[in-house]
């Protein structure tokens, strides 16, 4: 079970090796494809469900863009920067 959680976790960080070495230690305990396909399933459920989450930033950014335009244009002076990443 273990190794079959390895996988999934190698598919969500995206990990080539890791996700070729947990493949194969589960094949040689008796695992089976099914259940690899499905853990992985089930690691991009995850993936999107953190995507649609994050989703909502996007849109609150949008919203939020026209109200801080117009606070912009009265107060010119702005130190925070555009981006943090």
């Amino acid at each position: 079970m273990k190794e079959l959680i390895a996988v999934a976790v190698a598919h969500v960080t995206g990990c080539p090796y890791c996700i070729d070495v947990h493949v194969k230690k589960y094949k040689e305990l008796g695992g089976i494809r099914e259940e690899i396909v499905e853990a992985i399933l089930v690691a991009a459920s995850t993936r999107a469900g953190a995507i649609l989450s994050h989703a909502t930033h996007a849109l609150i950014s949008f919203e939020e863009d026209d109200d801080k335009r117009s606070h912009k244009k009265a107060n010119q002076s702005s130190s925070a920067p555009d981006c943090f990443c």
